[in-house]
């Protein structure tokens, strides 16, 4: 490819209902539309919605990393791979400008190609994927009203936001899930990194009678050690999130000794090549992974899709039901029918 253009727009979504996390809520979604043009003509889209409370950069640096990259590639010519080298290169510390800007480069080079996405990053892909629903840290009644309505549309596994309240009102709330669900769905917890060490250690004991499948994030991303002996601990396995935006939580948990599991974020992580890499080096350790949005918008929620189709695991629910939350026209491919979504281009065998 020989990019012509590389344009921007500013873009906003508004999610649904706000998300409540351990440390806050999230209601909207803001960032830049991205556009790379090709001397073809042909065009490839991406989407760069930083998230700084969960370790991207902030909008300023988005906008003026997109700018600078811009300038340095304009009217130079590139293959995909070698394209994604400058980003890795000049768009290093900017991870949601990166994902913006690594997902256009392989819609564009997908419609110079005539492939699917996931054919640029894989051989083969799953025909369908399984999708997690996701709770907010709601009061116990209507986090049980959430998971039976979940579980009435399809889904198999239900994700409850943790860490927002009293250690007793989380036990609440799973507790009610669980009763709720019964045997019917798998349950995971996610506390974005609220939990202190000593606290997440009780907590994760606690809940394990709940069959709890397993538990992102329980402390502060910069806690490697505590988490790796979190890890080594807990009867619940334990899932690294924002820890591996930092890149020492990357070298830890490729060697082994951060978590069992990876969850990987293209917005927080780079974009969709460095979270494939990450998961084909992950399986290879024996270790999992599965992709989830950061409630991002149709451009990235689609390609996130192809990204879960081409990882090495299938069998882990991946977070990409955006459009459940996200308040913005998404197509009916992106919208998971019964607790799945099935990944464009793969035929059936």
């Amino acid at each position: 490819m020989k990019l012509r253009g590389i344009h921007v727009e500013p873009v906003s979504y508004r999610l649904r209902v706000p998300l409540k996390l351990g440390r806050g809520r999230i209601s909207e979604r803001s960032g830049f539309r991205v556009r790379l043009v090709d001397e073809s003509g042909a065009e490839g889209w991406g989407e760069a919605l930083p998230l700084p409370e969960l370790g991207s950069e902030y909008l300023t640096e988005t906008g003026a990393a997109i700018e600078n990259f811009a300038g340095f590639c304009s009217e130079r010519p590139f293959g995909l791979s070698g394209l994604l080298d400058v980003l890795d290169q000049q768009v290093a510390d900017t991870p949601a400008a990166r994902c913006g800007l690594d997902v256009a480069a392989h819609n564009l080079e997908a419609q110079l190609q005539n492939v699917p996405v996931w054919r640029l990053l894989s051989s083969q892909a799953c025909r369908t994927v399984h999708v997690n629903a996701v709770i907010g840290a709601v009061d116990p009644e209507p986090a049980a009203q959430a998971a039976a309505e979940a579980i009435a549309r399809g889904y198999r596994t239900v994700k409850l936001k943790v860490g927002n309240a009293n250690a007793e009102s989380d036990l609440e709330r799973v507790a009610a899930v669980r009763d709720q669900v019964r045997d019917d769905a798998e349950i995971r917890i996610d506390a974005n990194g609220a939990w202190t060490a000593q606290h997440a250690s009780s907590m994760l004991q606690r809940l394990a009678p709940f069959r709890i499948e397993l538990a992102e994030q329980p402390v502060a991303a910069k806690q490697l050690t505590e988490l790796s002996r979190l890890s080594a601990e807990s009867p619940i396995p334990i899932a690294a999130d924002e820890s591996l935006t930092l890149a020492e939580g990357r070298a830890a948990f490729i060697a082994g000794e951060l978590a069992s599991i990876a969850v990987l974020k293209p917005m927080l992580l780079g974009g969709l090549r460095s979270c494939q890499r990450l998961a084909r080096r992950a399986s290879r350790l024996g270790l999992r992974s599965f992709i989830t949005t950061t409630f991002d918008g149709p451009i990235t929620t689609l390609a996130t899709l192809h990204l879960a189709g081409a990882i090495p695991d299938c069998d882990l629910a991946h977070g990409l039901a955006a459009a459940e939350s996200v308040d913005e026209v998404f197509p009916d491919e992106l919208w998971p029918r019964g607790g799945s979504l099935s990944v464009p281009g793969v035929k059936s065998h």
